[in-house]
């Protein structure tokens, strides 16, 4: 849908406004990659017991969810190969905690 709002949008007017929220976006990207590295550090054994290698690929996919939004999630899920029964423990998990 957020495509479909630019389609009408004046980029002068969305590249100016943007270049002053890029900071806080910024700042907002250090804080969801120093989360996840500091839960999976935290929560390594749990993600192995549960997913295996996948525990990984689902929190890096996660992370890119927090940052990007869903499509993230998807295209980071597909390029790291994850199985869709990690990928779907991953979507139950966001949905019932994020």
């Amino acid at each position: 849908a957020t495509p479909l709002l630019l389609f009408n949008a004046d980029m002068r007017r969305v590249a100016s406004g943007g270049s002053r929220l890029l900071p806080a976006f910024g700042l907002a990207l250090l804080g969801s990659v120093s989360g996840a590295a500091v839960g999976v550090a935290a929560l390594h054994a749990h993600l192995f017991a549960a997913l295996g290698d996948d525990g990984l690929k689902a929190a890096a996919a996660l992370m890119a969810k927090n940052i990007g939004g869903g499509f993230n999630f998807v295209a980071v899920a597909a390029a790291v190969g994850m199985s869709p029964a990690a990928l779907a423990i991953a979507l139950t998990v966001d949905n019932l905690f994020a």
